[in-house]
Formats: structure tokens, sequence, C-alpha cells
């Protein structure tokens, strides 16, 4: 089994808080179940034009309609992020979204301390993985069928999974071996702007004589990018460096 550096799970409530306009109503069971990992999801929004979230009560979410206007969901999500931490006393907020613009409001809130979950498709861009405590990616693996009854349960519902899954493989022995290796890389570096990725790649060629490849992934970067639990990494680039998040913890064989 294949461990991962969330939080742990909790009874206390969560802010699950989505962009509406960036994703489909088809996601919701999903998007809940998830939530549920981090606390109990007392509060579920979905923000948007009424075209947009007209379906979303149909899954337990609050529908929050705003005016049309350019950003204007980002805009009223942001705010009511912020009041849900600041004055309602939301320790964990969950924002679901593909989109950049929340990269700030992650960023205040996990600086003053709060727990910020992001929530996205693997569309979701770099900046806000890193801005999150940490980030589950979702991938569609089915068609979407629409709900016809007053409630939807998940075989409506498009089937989703995170990536690493629950379900995936364990990882070889050789994957192990790299990612405590990287990891100890990482740590060992003196760069105080964290280690060249182009230089780790380098170094993992030459030490271990292998490629990111043994790790289920195209190139080091992408991998490292992939693993935004304990990786945080410049946008893509020659010079683009990688440093731990938080204290990391090499995956076992299960």
């Amino acid at each position: 089994m294949i461990e991962r550096a969330f939080p742990a799970p909790a009874s206390k409530p969560v802010a699950l808080l989505v962009d509406g306009e960036n994703l489909s109503v088809d996601l919701a069971q999903t998007l809940i179940a998830e939530a549920q990992r981090f606390g109990v999801p007392t509060v579920r929004r979905a923000y948007g034009l009424a075209t947009a979230v007209s379906r979303w009560h149909l899954a337990g979410f609050r529908p929050v309609q705003t005016h049309p206007g350019k950003n204007a969901a980002d805009l009223l999500l942001c705010v009511e992020a912020m009041h849900l931490a600041l004055r309602d006393a939301f320790h964990t907020i969950i924002i679901a979204s593909s989109d950049r613009d929340f990269t700030y409001v992650q960023t205040h809130l996990r600086e003053l301390g709060h727990c910020v979950i992001g929530m996205g498709e693997p569309k979701t861009p770099v900046e806000f993985r890193a801005a999150c405590s940490a980030f589950v990616e979702l991938v569609r693996v089915g068609a979407a069928v629409k709900p016809d009854r007053g409630t939807v349960s998940p075989s409506d519902t498009t089937e989703l999974v995170m990536k690493p899954s629950a379900k995936a493989s364990p990882p070889s022995a050789i994957a192990v071996k790299v990612e405590a290796w990287i990891l100890q890389q990482i740590k060992a570096s003196k760069h105080a702007a964290g280690l060249p990725i182009e230089t780790l790649g380098q170094k993992l060629r030459k030490d271990l004589n292998v490629n990111a490849q043994v790790l289920g992934r195209a190139s080091l970067g992408s991998y490292l990018r992939s693993r935004s639990d304990r990786f945080q990494c410049d946008p893509k680039g020659p010079n683009s460096r990688v440093r731990l998040i938080a204290a990391a913890k090499p995956r076992t064989l299960s």
C-alpha cells in the first residue's frame, strides 16, 4: 500500500468550497468522500452563475450564485474562505478547482496556520498544488451520467480515482529505493533555495544508474510535481528547484 502524507482523519468540521464554474457536478460525491478523510464537511458550497451551479443542491451542496462578471465566483469563494477561517474558526479549508487563481488565498491561509487542502483534475497548475498543505488529484475514468432523481448516488456519477490510488499496485523495490535516495539528497542539500532538479536527475543517473521512468514518470520533474504532498517545485524550466514541504517519510512496500 502506498502511504501518503495527508493529515490524519478527524471529526472536526471542514469547509468544502467548490468552483462550480470549473468543476462538474459529476464530481460532487467523490469530493465529499475525499473531504471526509480530513474531517466532517459540514459546509459544502458550490460557487458560480446560476447555470453552472443549479444542480449542485441535488448532491448535498449549497449553490452560491454569483452575478455575471469576470472572476466573480473565484472572488466570492476567496472571501468566504477567509471568513470561514478567521470568523467561523474552520481550521481546515478545502478548495476544489483546477484554477491557479486560488493560489494567493491558499498561501495566505496556510501561512496563518490553517490546513488548506486542494482538489482538482490533472490539469491543475503546479502553483495551485504547491500552495496547498496537501493536494488530491482526481482523474476521470468513465462517462458522466446525469442524475434523474432527487439525489445523486455514486453510481450516478463519473467514477474517479486518486493518483496514486488506494488500489494501485505496490511500488517496486527499486522505486522505493530511488524515492528514499531522492529524499536523502534533498535533505542533505546545502542549496537554500532548493536543489536544482536538473542536478538531481544527473546525480540519480550517475549514482544509481536509473532514471525517473522507474518511478512511473517520463521525467524527474514530472514525478516530483506529482508528489505535491511532500515536494515543492518551482515552475517548469531549466533552473527549476525542488524542496521538501514537510517531514516526509519514504514509502514502504505493503
